[in-house]
This record gives structure tokens, C-alpha cells and sequence, in this order.
């Protein structure tokens, strides 16, 4: 049978500066029985999409709360337990949120 972790996670608040108070990045904590795995992830603005794209088993309503309590500061545990798989790629998000296409004028030199 694959091992499951439970998964949390511990935010980092920017402490001061012109950000002061806004998410600068999140610990990921994942513990089974035997291994515990952790990586931080910086803030990129798209852990929302990242979570409900890798673990679609957590309402759509379920993550907005996960992200306003990391918003706040809380640590969170997320519900249910996890396959390595689901949590391997660090939650990178695959889908590039910029995309750039040459204009139809553009003439490389």
C-alpha cells in the first residue's frame, strides 16, 4: 500500500516595508509516518489555482478558505491525506500565466 501524508502549510507575512502584512511565501510540511518532506514556495499569486489543480478533491470554497487563513497568517492543515505524487512537483504551476506571441509586425533583426 503508498504511504500517506498529511500536508500543512506555515505562511510567511512580509514583516515591514511596502508590503508589510501581504503573503511573501509559504512553508509546506508534509509528514506520513516514516518521511517528512518541507519546501517553501514564494508567494506567486497562484497557490489557489495550484491547489485545486493538484488536489481537486478540495471544494473550490475549501480553498479560497485555505488562502485567506494563510492570507491572515494561520497555519493550515489541509483535509484528507495525500499520495507523494500529489505534492512532488512542490506545487509549481505548470501554466505560465504571461504568454508572449510576436506581433504580426515584428521583424526579427
Amino acid at each position: 500500500m503508498a504511504e500517506t501524508y498529511r500536508l500543512a502549510a506555515r505562511p510567511f507575512i512580509f514583516p515591514e516595508g511596502p508590503f508589510k502584512g501581504k503573503l511573501k511565501g509559504v512553508i509546506f510540511i508534509a509528514t506520513s509516518p516514516t518521511h517528512t518532506n518541507q519546501w517553501f514556495m514564494i508567494n506567486c499569486g497562484q497557490f489557489g489555482d495550484c491547489f485545486s489543480k493538484l488536489i481537486p478533491l478540495i471544494p473550490h470554497k475549501l480553498v479560497k478558505e485555505i488562502m485567506a487563513a494563510l492570507i491572515r497568517g494561520d497555519d493550515v492543515e489541509f483535509p484528507g491525506l495525500y499520495l507523494k505524487e500529489q505534492f512532488d512537483r512542490r506545487f509549481n504551476y505548470e501554466g505560465s500565466p504571461v504568454r508572449f506571441e510576436a506581433p504580426d509586425s515584428y521583424v526579427p533583426v
